[in-house]
Protein backbone atom coordinates (compact mmCIF):
# COMPACT_ATOMS: atom_id res chain seq x y z
CA UNK A 1 0.00 0.00 0.00
CA UNK A 2 3.35 2.26 0.69
CA UNK A 3 4.66 2.11 -2.53
CA UNK A 4 0.90 2.14 -4.99
CA UNK A 5 0.78 4.19 -7.56
CA UNK A 6 5.05 5.16 -7.03
CA UNK A 7 3.49 8.22 -4.73
CA UNK A 8 6.67 9.61 -2.78
CA UNK A 9 6.33 8.18 0.15
CA UNK A 10 6.60 11.63 2.22
CA UNK A 11 2.92 12.34 1.09
CA UNK A 12 1.63 9.04 2.17
CA UNK A 13 3.39 9.12 5.71
CA UNK A 14 2.80 12.99 5.94
CA UNK A 15 -1.12 11.53 5.20
CA UNK A 16 -1.16 9.51 8.33
CA UNK A 17 0.52 11.78 10.92
CA UNK A 18 -2.45 14.31 9.73
CA UNK A 19 -4.92 11.97 10.91
CA UNK A 20 -3.49 11.40 14.11
CA UNK A 21 -2.37 14.96 14.58
CA UNK A 22 -5.54 16.37 13.82
CA UNK A 23 -7.95 13.87 15.00
CA UNK A 24 -9.37 15.86 17.65
CA UNK A 25 -10.13 18.94 15.85
CA UNK A 26 -11.69 16.75 13.13
CA UNK A 27 -13.99 15.49 16.01
CA UNK A 28 -14.68 18.75 16.90
CA UNK A 29 -15.18 19.83 13.45
CA UNK A 30 -17.58 16.87 12.81
CA UNK A 31 -19.52 17.88 16.64
CA UNK A 32 -20.07 20.64 14.71
CA UNK A 33 -21.26 19.80 11.23
CA UNK A 34 -24.87 18.84 12.89
CA UNK A 35 -26.30 20.08 9.67
CA UNK A 36 -25.19 20.77 6.57
CA UNK A 37 -27.15 21.99 3.04
CA UNK A 38 -26.91 22.05 0.23
CA UNK A 39 -29.55 22.26 -2.64
CA UNK A 40 -32.08 19.82 -2.58
CA UNK A 41 -30.37 17.66 0.70
CA UNK A 42 -30.38 18.70 4.25
CA UNK A 43 -28.32 16.01 7.09
CA UNK A 44 -29.57 16.70 10.44
CA UNK A 45 -27.86 14.11 12.41
CA UNK A 46 -28.59 16.05 16.06
CA UNK A 47 -31.75 16.27 16.11
CA UNK A 48 -32.84 12.92 14.67
CA UNK A 49 -31.03 11.92 17.91
CA UNK A 50 -32.22 14.35 20.05
CA UNK A 51 -35.89 15.48 18.65
CA UNK A 52 -34.57 19.44 19.05
CA UNK A 53 -34.97 21.35 15.77
CA UNK A 54 -32.32 24.02 16.82
CA UNK A 55 -29.33 22.55 14.86
CA UNK A 56 -26.78 24.97 13.53
CA UNK A 57 -26.93 25.34 10.06
CA UNK A 58 -23.70 25.50 7.86
CA UNK A 59 -23.28 25.90 4.15
CA UNK A 60 -21.11 22.76 2.75
CA UNK A 61 -18.46 25.11 1.35
CA UNK A 62 -17.99 27.22 4.76
CA UNK A 63 -17.02 23.68 6.11
CA UNK A 64 -14.95 22.22 3.85
CA UNK A 65 -13.05 26.07 4.17
CA UNK A 66 -12.50 25.21 7.66
CA UNK A 67 -11.13 21.61 7.28
CA UNK A 68 -8.89 23.30 4.89
CA UNK A 69 -7.34 25.99 7.28
CA UNK A 70 -6.44 23.04 9.94
CA UNK A 71 -4.54 21.84 7.98
CA UNK A 72 -2.98 25.24 7.36
CA UNK A 73 0.72 25.17 7.98
CA UNK A 74 3.98 25.26 6.47
CA UNK A 75 4.99 21.77 5.85
CA UNK A 76 0.90 20.90 5.03
CA UNK A 77 1.29 23.38 2.14
CA UNK A 78 4.60 22.23 0.60
CA UNK A 79 3.22 19.03 0.80
CA UNK A 80 0.17 19.80 -1.05
CA UNK A 81 2.31 21.48 -3.73
CA UNK A 82 4.07 18.61 -4.16
CA UNK A 83 0.97 16.46 -4.52
CA UNK A 84 -0.53 18.96 -7.11
CA UNK A 85 2.55 19.03 -8.95
CA UNK A 86 2.57 14.84 -9.13
CA UNK A 87 -1.09 15.09 -10.67
CA UNK A 88 -0.55 17.82 -13.34
CA UNK A 89 2.31 15.55 -14.51
CA UNK A 90 0.21 12.90 -14.78
CA UNK A 91 -2.58 14.71 -16.71
CA UNK A 92 -4.88 14.15 -13.66
CA UNK A 93 -7.71 16.81 -13.79
CA UNK A 94 -11.16 17.51 -13.15
CA UNK A 95 -13.42 15.24 -11.70
CA UNK A 96 -10.58 12.06 -12.13
CA UNK A 97 -8.17 14.12 -9.69
CA UNK A 98 -11.18 14.11 -7.30
CA UNK A 99 -11.81 10.35 -8.10
CA UNK A 100 -7.80 10.30 -7.66
CA UNK A 101 -7.82 11.95 -4.39
CA UNK A 102 -10.63 9.75 -2.65
CA UNK A 103 -9.19 6.35 -3.34
CA UNK A 104 -6.08 7.67 -2.10
CA UNK A 105 -7.35 9.50 0.86
CA UNK A 106 -9.94 6.27 1.48
CA UNK A 107 -6.66 3.61 1.28
CA UNK A 108 -4.77 5.52 4.04
CA UNK A 109 -7.97 5.92 5.86
CA UNK A 110 -7.90 2.00 6.10
CA UNK A 111 -3.89 1.06 5.87
CA UNK A 112 -3.79 3.82 9.18
CA UNK A 113 -6.98 1.81 10.87
CA UNK A 114 -5.29 -1.99 10.05
CA UNK A 115 -1.74 -0.77 11.66
CA UNK A 116 -3.90 0.55 14.78
CA UNK A 117 -5.16 -3.24 14.94
CA UNK A 118 -2.15 -4.49 14.45
CA UNK A 119 -0.77 -2.82 17.04
CA UNK A 120 -3.70 -3.59 19.37
CA UNK A 121 -4.31 -7.60 19.02
CA UNK A 122 -2.72 -10.99 20.22
CA UNK A 123 -1.00 -13.20 18.42
CA UNK A 124 -4.18 -15.69 19.62
CA UNK A 125 -6.57 -13.66 18.17
CA UNK A 126 -4.70 -13.31 14.79
CA UNK A 127 -4.51 -17.18 14.97
CA UNK A 128 -8.33 -17.28 15.16
CA UNK A 129 -8.98 -14.86 12.06
CA UNK A 130 -6.54 -17.71 9.93
CA UNK A 131 -8.15 -20.23 10.96
CA UNK A 132 -11.76 -18.36 10.23
CA UNK A 133 -10.37 -17.59 6.98
CA UNK A 134 -9.63 -20.91 5.83
CA UNK A 135 -13.29 -22.05 6.69
CA UNK A 136 -14.75 -18.47 5.23
CA UNK A 137 -17.73 -18.01 4.73
CA UNK A 138 -19.12 -21.10 6.81
CA UNK A 139 -16.80 -20.02 9.86
CA UNK A 140 -16.66 -22.45 12.97
CA UNK A 141 -18.38 -23.07 15.98
CA UNK A 142 -18.15 -20.72 19.02
CA UNK A 143 -16.55 -23.69 21.02
CA UNK A 144 -13.62 -24.06 18.51
CA UNK A 145 -13.09 -19.76 19.22
CA UNK A 146 -13.18 -20.51 23.16
CA UNK A 147 -11.02 -23.21 22.31
CA UNK A 148 -8.06 -20.94 20.90
CA UNK A 149 -8.92 -18.74 23.70
CA UNK A 150 -8.32 -21.27 26.12
CA UNK A 151 -4.70 -22.27 24.60
CA UNK A 152 -3.54 -18.56 25.45
CA UNK A 153 -4.73 -18.67 28.96
CA UNK A 154 -2.83 -21.54 29.54
CA UNK A 155 0.90 -19.94 27.59
CA UNK A 156 0.07 -16.74 29.13
CA UNK A 157 -1.78 -17.39 32.74
CA UNK A 158 -0.58 -14.55 34.40
CA UNK A 159 -1.30 -12.10 30.78
CA UNK A 160 -4.92 -13.50 31.09
CA UNK A 161 -6.04 -13.36 34.62
CA UNK A 162 -7.86 -10.04 33.75
CA UNK A 163 -8.80 -10.87 30.62
CA UNK A 164 -12.28 -12.95 29.79
CA UNK A 165 -13.32 -14.87 26.48
CA UNK A 166 -16.13 -11.99 25.94
CA UNK A 167 -13.43 -9.24 26.07
CA UNK A 168 -10.89 -11.29 23.64
CA UNK A 169 -13.84 -11.64 21.19
CA UNK A 170 -15.40 -8.06 21.82
CA UNK A 171 -11.77 -6.87 20.52
CA UNK A 172 -12.61 -8.71 17.03
CA UNK A 173 -15.95 -7.94 16.73
CA UNK A 174 -15.44 -4.03 17.22
CA UNK A 175 -13.25 -4.18 14.64
CA UNK A 176 -15.64 -5.64 12.26
CA UNK A 177 -12.93 -8.67 11.82
CA UNK A 178 -15.29 -11.32 12.31
CA UNK A 179 -19.02 -11.39 12.88
CA UNK A 180 -21.36 -13.57 15.87
CA UNK A 181 -23.89 -15.41 14.33
CA UNK A 182 -25.96 -15.69 18.02
CA UNK A 183 -24.07 -18.11 20.29
CA UNK A 184 -23.41 -20.79 17.46
CA UNK A 185 -20.70 -19.95 15.00
CA UNK A 186 -18.52 -17.15 14.31
CA UNK A 187 -17.06 -16.30 10.63
CA UNK A 188 -14.35 -13.76 9.61
CA UNK A 189 -15.71 -10.88 7.56
CA UNK A 190 -14.46 -9.34 4.74
CA UNK A 191 -12.55 -6.34 6.77
CA UNK A 192 -10.95 -9.21 8.17
CA UNK A 193 -9.96 -10.99 5.45
CA UNK A 194 -8.14 -8.21 3.82
CA UNK A 195 -6.54 -6.98 7.23
CA UNK A 196 -5.06 -10.71 7.29
CA UNK A 197 -3.84 -9.83 2.99
CA UNK A 198 -2.61 -6.23 4.87
CA UNK A 199 -0.07 -8.18 7.10
CA UNK A 200 1.03 -10.14 4.20
CA UNK A 201 1.61 -8.01 2.16
CA UNK A 202 3.36 -5.62 4.52
CA UNK A 203 5.38 -8.73 5.75
CA UNK A 204 4.23 -8.42 9.27
CA UNK A 205 4.99 -11.90 11.90
CA UNK A 206 3.66 -13.26 14.50
CA UNK A 207 2.00 -11.66 17.92
CA UNK A 208 2.62 -12.36 21.80
CA UNK A 209 -0.30 -13.08 23.76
Amino acid sequence: MISFLSWPLAVVVLGLVAILVFRPQLARLIDRMQQIKVPGVAIQAAAAQTGSGSVAQESAPKAAEELRKMFDNQIVVEREELIVTDLNKRQVHGPDREKFLLRIASAISFAWQFENIYNLIFGSQLALLHQLNTMAPLGVPIADARRAFDAACRSYPDFYKTYSFDQWMAFLQGQALILRSGNDRVSITVAGREFLKYLVERGYGGKFG
